[in-house]
């Protein structure tokens, strides 16, 4: 048993695992190729708090506006249902200028 975090990772989305950085060690790899999630499990004491961080990049070819969703669960054996936390990304176009610009 223990609290489980389930952070199935969208398609247009890479995950570097390397990246992948808990506070407290994980009973469970933490990066699932195959199902395209991040994860973590182990058990916490009343008020312990733990972080996941990692790093990922939107992949190129990405369409223009494109909303891209992600969404955890956080559940625990002792706790009633399930915690989300999600963030929204939107793919913008990005003009880049180099200088010196010069006008003729």
């Amino acid at each position: 048993s223990g609290a489980t975090l389930l952070d199935e990772i969208p398609a247009e989305v890479t995950v570097i695992p390397a990246s992948i950085i808990p506070t407290k060690v994980s009973t469970v790899p933490l990066w699932n190729a195959v199902s395209r999630t991040v994860n973590w499990k182990n058990n916490l004491a009343v008020g312990e708090v733990v972080t996941v961080t990692y790093d990922a990049t939107i992949n190129s070819g990405s369409s223009l506006g494109l909303a891209i969703i992600n969404l955890a669960s956080i559940t625990a054996p002792n706790a009633y249902g399930a915690t989300y936390d999600g963030a929204l990304t939107e793919v913008i176009y990005q003009n880049k200028v180099f200088l010196p610009v010069l006008f003729r």
